[in-house]
């Protein structure tokens, strides 16, 4: 692999919380040390303890809750595609479209002591050690547990949607009206929320909101968060922390502290 990061890696601690509907542009691979995981993706329910892997792949609408009795500890992956792109041509495995992961449950002591050897290398600071586990790890999921090119959430069958997801795409940082956006869908502004809400489980501007934090994240690498809310679309900075925290459970400040 090249020089820079690969993967981010955050350790997360929540007790008796909500995330909303929400969505990230990365895959996320999640090992839980402590507590449950419950939530929902858009194809299944599930409940994660501990010792258990959890994946999340990009552009799923999932959600979860913390029991209150139950205190949830565990760290997440956070891949680019990009980054499972390359491992693949890296291991002249041959890419059939887009690549899913299944996203119920992984209960396999294999795959565990996989994850838990990156993270004892990362510790180290053993870089080479670390791109072998993680490629072992990410290898082994693809082998077993991936699944390409099935169109899974559906949306290829709604030409609308898609027109109004690319819109949003292209102009997140810009301001524009419902009216706008289902001009550009060729479909009624009441429709266009109903039908983008029955396919992807929010509503366009639910969806907006959340691509301009998964763009807000990665700018906030480099500049101030008051910066990259604002380069994202966000004219509010008291809305941008709400949105953030509501979606991350965590305020910006502490999301890129905690983001190795």
């Amino acid at each position: 692999m090249s020089d820079s990061i690969f993967f981010q890696l955050t350790d997360n601690r929540y007790a008796d919380f909500a995330f909303p509907r929400h969505f990230h542009e990365h895959y996320s691979i999640q090992i839980i040390h402590e507590g449950i995981n419950i939530g929902f993706t858009e194809r299944n329910e599930y409940r994660v303890e501990k010792h258990g892997l959890l994946i999340i792949n990009p552009g799923d609408i999932h959600g979860g809750t913390t029991p209150k009795e139950n205190a949830l500890h565990y760290t997440t992956f956070r891949i680019d595609p990009s980054v499972i792109d390359a491992i693949m041509r890296q291991n002249q495995v041959l890419k059939s479209g887009t690549v899913f992961f299944d996203t119920s449950p992984i209960y396999s002591r294999r795959l565990c002591l996989l994850v838990l050897n990156t993270l004892e290398s990362i510790q180290r600071q053993d870089h080479d050690t670390t791109e072998e586990n993680f490629t072992a790890l990410i290898m082994q999921l693809l082998n077993e547990y991936s699944n390409q090119n099935e169109g899974m959430d559906g949306s290829e069958k709604h030409p609308a949607i898609l027109r109004a997801q690319a819109y949003i795409h292209e102009n997140y940082d810009q301001s524009f009206t419902l009216h706008d956006l289902a001009k550009e869908a060729f479909i009624s502004p009441y429709h266009l929320i109903r039908q983008f809400k029955k396919i992807r489980g929010v509503t366009p501007f639910q969806y907006l909101r959340n691509l301009r934090v998964e763009k807000a994240k990665k700018l906030m690498r480099q500049y101030s968060i008051s910066e990259a809310a604002s380069s994202v679309g966000f004219c509010d900075h008291s809305h941008f922390l709400k949105s953030f925290k509501q979606i991350e459970g965590l305020a910006p400040s502490t999301y890129r502290s905690s983001v190795h």
